[in-house]
């Protein structure tokens, strides 16, 4: 049995609210189709709010792995001895991927 915590989640999750919208503007259109200005809309909204929600999480994915990437090469630039300067520089890039990353988080919420 699902757990009402679970269901919530699932039920606001991007996934099943993109879904939900693409069904309503494809059923808007079968409905109300016969206005060209309605098929426009709901066309393009079929078209494009999939392709935005898709860019935007994957921006977060690559902002997170970025901050993965840079911690890991700043760890390996210290093993290996690199200068000062080089490793306070690939921290810098790591913190701001950080950042950028928790923005995304705190943006969903």
């Amino acid at each position: 049995m699902v757990q009402k915590n679970t269901l919530i989640q699932k039920l606001t999750s991007r996934k099943f609210l993109l879904s939900a919208l693409a069904a309503l503007a494809g059923v808007c259109a079968l409905i109300f189709g016969e206005n060209a200005t309605v098929q426009t809309v709901m066309g393009a909204l079929m078209v494009i709010l999939p392709a935005v929600v898709y860019c935007i999480t994957e921006g977060k994915i690559d902002a997170a792995n970025v901050a993965r990437i840079a911690d890991a090469v700043t760890d390996a630039a210290q093993k290996l001895g690199a200068n000062d300067n080089t490793v306070q520089s690939l921290e810098k890039i790591g913190v701001a991927a950080t950042q950028m990353a928790e923005c995304s988080e705190k943006n969903e919420k």
